[in-house]
């Protein structure tokens, strides 16, 4: 998933499209963007999702979306929760280019959710677990 603004660049948008990325728009609920994620998972390929729907910095306040939820309960699949360190560093929002810098990305073990969670507790779980891979660094 990326946001539908990046699709706007005719490059980007040919890059995007090779690594089989689709447009979401942001801000409200991307019904077509949460079928063709379902799409995917049920294909059995893999799907990345921000749960904060944006790159976050470092010590910056954590919104999450309750899309995530929705798709571990409704796909049947489990999350694997991912920490991604430095990015904010090496492409600080607002910046055209990307700066020197080391990124590193820690990947957690599989959880698996049930239907009997509802998609804010998921949300809060896996973002307690992403919270988890911050403190290995």
């Amino acid at each position: 998933m990326a946001k539908d603004a990046l699709f706007h660049n005719p490059l980007l948008r040919f890059c995007l499209y090779r690594v089989e990325a689709f447009p979401v728009k942001r801000g409200a609920s991307d019904v077509r963007a949460l079928r063709e994620t379902l799409r995917k998972l049920k294909k059995g390929l893999p799907v990345v999702v921000f749960p904060e729907g944006t790159r976050g910095g470092s010590g910056t306040e954590k919104r999450t979306q309750s899309g995530i939820g929705f798709l571990a309960v409704k796909g049947n699949v489990p999350l694997v929760p991912v920490h991604i360190g430095g990015s904010d560093q090496v492409l600080p929002r607002g910046a055209k280019f990307p700066k020197r810098g080391r990124v590193t990305v820690t990947f957690g073990k599989p959880v698996r959710f049930t239907s009997g969670q509802t998609y804010e507790e998921i949300v809060a779980a896996i973002m307690d677990e992403i919270d988890g891979l911050t403190r290995c660094h």
